[in-house]
């Protein structure tokens, strides 16, 4: 190698190693053909520099992925921000609750903080790109775009999408199986001896809720069972536990009580659905028995204490913490997966010996 190719290197490194030393960890670093562009140099060099910083742990290379900083600056915390919609949801509160916990040890190391955006998405996108932290956990709207999408990905944060089933090369995802919380709901029905099913749709239409739908039904069908769909037609801003008992109660009293037990899409709307059975004179779970969803703290004061499928908080929570701590030592979040939970109260009867 000539000297001079030597000497272009070296310089090349000593400005590359100038910004990255003011950068913060975590982000993701300019692209080599960006590199090339800025500094109007060789791929030769380019490579060569990069391999240096890389050497150094300064920096680390993840084929397909991008150049991401490792170092730390001195004292520096590693900031993370929840980023989702202001509508007032316990389910949202509870992830983060989990993740305050969980990083409660570490308040030297890592900043917690929550961003929240409208509930319509206006401006979505624009409060995103205008976050300054390093991990970004965002919950995005279901509305979200392809183009939203594509700005997304060109931050320089750690993008972490929560809730999600992005299970793509590249993407940093915490996925929550919301198919396991279809098929937890009806195999626990299913294995406490009920055949006649119904799932109550009582929640405005997501992905996440239809893969819990697609879900119960398909294992109830490789049961056997055909499970009764009652639909309540809800859309956002309705009120869903009055139309989940307006829409169970006209149900019961046009076909009576033609299933044993029944899959409510959220806790919040089996509220609703008990009282609707009440109204009929039917007992739960003497007559009927009934499965949530969401991990409600007040479904432990239904009457009865209502079994539910819950999101696994507190795993969530450790997901992201496990995540964050390889960012922070000079890999990268990937892709990581939380199982729903069963919590047995009251609210299931076994009828096998029936």
């Amino acid at each position: 190698m000539s000297q001079a190719v030597t000497k272009r290197i070296q310089e090349l490194y000593r400005q590359l190693r100038a910004q990255l030393d003011n950068t913060r960890s975590g982000r993701k670093f300019h692209s080599r053909r960006k590199i090339m562009e800025l500094y109007r140099e060789t791929r030769y060099v380019v490579d060569r520099a990069l391999q240096q910083l890389t050497d150094e742990s300064i920096i680390s290379i993840h084929p397909r992925e991008g150049i991401f900083i490792n170092h730390r600056l001195e004292g520096e915390k590693l900031r993370i921000i929840s980023c989702h919609d202001d509508w007032q949801s316990e389910q949202m509160g509870n992830f983060d609750q989990a993740i305050i916990n969980v990083f409660a040890g570490e308040a030297d190391l890592y900043d917690f903080s929550t961003q929240l955006y409208p509930f319509e998405a206006k401006g979505f996108i624009e409060q995103v790109e205008a976050l300054d932290c390093d991990v970004i956990l965002l919950y995005p709207p279901y509305s979200l775009s392809k183009n939203e999408l594509i700005r997304l990905f060109a931050l320089p944060q750690t993008i972490v999408f929560c809730c999600n089933t992005l299970s793509y090369a590249g993407v940093d995802a915490v996925d929550l199986h919301p198919e396991m919380i279809g098929m937890t709901a009806a195999h626990h029905l299913i294995s406490n001896g009920h055949r006649k099913l119904a799932i109550l749709q009582s929640e405005p239409w997501s992905p996440a809720e239809s893969a819990r739908i697609n879900s119960f039904l398909h294992l109830s069908r490789l049961n056997g069972i055909e499970p009764i769909i009652i639909d309540c037609h809800i859309s956002n801003g309705d009120y869903s536990p009055t139309m989940a008992h307006a829409t169970l109660n006209q149900h019961i009293r046009q076909f009576g009580a033609n299933f044993t037990g029944i899959f409510v899409l959220s806790d919040a709307s089996a509220l609703g659905a008990l009282k609707a059975l009440e109204d009929n004179g039917l007992r739960v779970p003497d007559d009927v028995s009934v499965i949530g969803n969401g991990g409600f703290a007040a479904a432990a004061l239904y009457s009865p204490p209502l079994t539910t499928v819950s999101e696994n908080f507190t795993g969530f929570a450790e997901a992201v913490k496990a995540g964050v701590e390889e960012l922070a030592a000079g890999g990268r979040f990937g892709l990581r997966s939380v199982n729903p939970i069963l919590v047995k109260r009251k609210s299931v009867k076994n009828i096998n010996q029936e």
